[in-house]
């Protein structure tokens, strides 16, 4: 399943986002350049060989007198969010758009069909417990021996369930703070 989106309206939609642009098709008229808000593309020079060149900043480089044409060249594919607006504006049809492989609600799922399920975690919960009630019971032959400790068996598998929650949290929140030091 790919990533899909909700708008407004309530409809569903699926991103697309910019691969490439063919470069014999484009002519650099640069519409696909000032509708993106995330700067995924840039204009380049290109000579009469079809050689890049190198980007243009905007002000009047003819590269030594080598310039032939300007093409628009995707050089941060990653920031594209799959709004699709350089496709509508471009005259020529030449992005190369595709929609998203995997994502993070797919890997999202996968987590969770590696968790245990809640319904087999209570049983084996149960089975523990009674298993526990009936050894001490046999080995003491004291109904409130027996129930003592099932209580404090439970009282102490809630605690290790609430450290390892604590520690799950711990553990999300420092790599949290990882791909915060690396963006």
């Amino acid at each position: 399943m790919s990533s899909t989106f909700v708008t407004r309206d309530g409809s569903y939609g699926m991103p697309q986002y910019l691969t490439a642009i063919d470069g014999a098709t484009c002519i650099g008229c640069g519409r696909c350049f000032k509708v993106c808000s995330r700067r995924v593309m840039h204009l380049y020079g290109v000579d009469d060989a079809g050689e890049i060149l190198g980007a243009c900043d905007g002000k009047d480089d003819d590269f030594d007198g080598e310039l032939n044409r300007m093409i628009m060249v995707v050089d941060h594919a990653g920031r594209c969010i799959g709004c699709g607006a350089c496709a509508r504006v471009c005259p020529k049809n030449c992005q190369t758009m595709s929609r998203p492989t995997r994502s993070r609600h797919d890997m999202t799922r996968q987590t969770r069909r590696m968790a245990l399920p809640f319904r087999t975690f209570f049983r084996v919960l149960v089975l523990v417990l009674c298993s526990n009630a009936v050894t001490v019971y046999f080995a003491s032959h004291s109904v409130r021996l027996a129930i003592v400790t099932t209580l404090a068996c439970s009282l102490l598998l809630q605690m290790v369930y609430f450290a390892s929650l604590l520690f799950l949290v711990w553990r999300s929140n420092c790599a949290c703070r990882e791909r915060v030091k690396k963006d």
